[in-house]
C-alpha cells in the first residue's frame, strides 16, 4: 500500500468526521451466561418453525406410519426382505472367510520370521569369527 493512499484515507476519515457522518457507537460486550437482547426475537421464530414442521408431519405422514399388514401381504416385499437376510448371512460368511485368510497369512509370516531368525544369528556369528566384528556398533 502506498503512503499516499494511507494519507488520503486519513484525510477522508477526518473530513467525514467533521461533517458528522462518523460517530462513536457503544459496543455491547459479551457476558458469558447472559443472553443477548436480540435472543428473545429468535425464540418466536423457532416456535413458528416448529409449528410449521408439525403441520407438515400431519399433512404428509412418513412411510413408517403405513400399516405392517400391507407390507406383509405384498409377496414382492416379502421376497425382498428374505433376500436381504440371505445377503446379510452371505456377507457375514465372506467376512469370516476373509478374517480367516488374514489370520493364516499372519501366522505364516510369523513362522517364516521365526525360521529366518536362527539363520541370521548364525550369519552374524560367522562374520564375527572372520574378524570383521559384524558392524554392530559404529565407532565415533
Amino acid at each position: 500500500m502506498f503512503v499516499t493512499a494511507g494519507i488520503s484515507d486519513t484525510v477522508i476519515a477526518i473530513r467525514d468526521k467533521l461533517r458528522g457522518k462518523i460517530g462513536q457507537t457503544k459496543v455491547k460486550r459479551y457476558w458469558p451466561g447472559k443472553a443477548p437482547e436480540w435472543a428473545d426475537d429468535n425464540d418466536e421464530d423457532g416456535d413458528i418453525r416448529m409449528s410449521r414442521a408439525a403441520a407438515l408431519d400431519k399433512s404428509f405422514p412418513k412411510q413408517d406410519d403405513v400399516s405392517d399388514s400391507v407390507r406383509k401381504d405384498d409377496p414382492r416385499l416379502r421376497r425382498l426382505a428374505e433376500s436381504r437376510i440371505d445377503n446379510q448371512e452371505e456377507d457375514e460368511d465372506a467376512l469370516e472367510e476373509r478374517r480367516r485368510r488374514i489370520r493364516e497369512k499372519l501366522l505364516l509370516r510369523q513362522q517364516e520370521e521365526a525360521a529366518l531368525l536362527p539363520e541370521e544369528e548364525e550369519e552374524e556369528v560367522r562374520r564375527r569369527r572372520r574378524g570383521g566384528g559384524g558392524g554392530g556398533g559404529g565407532g565415533i
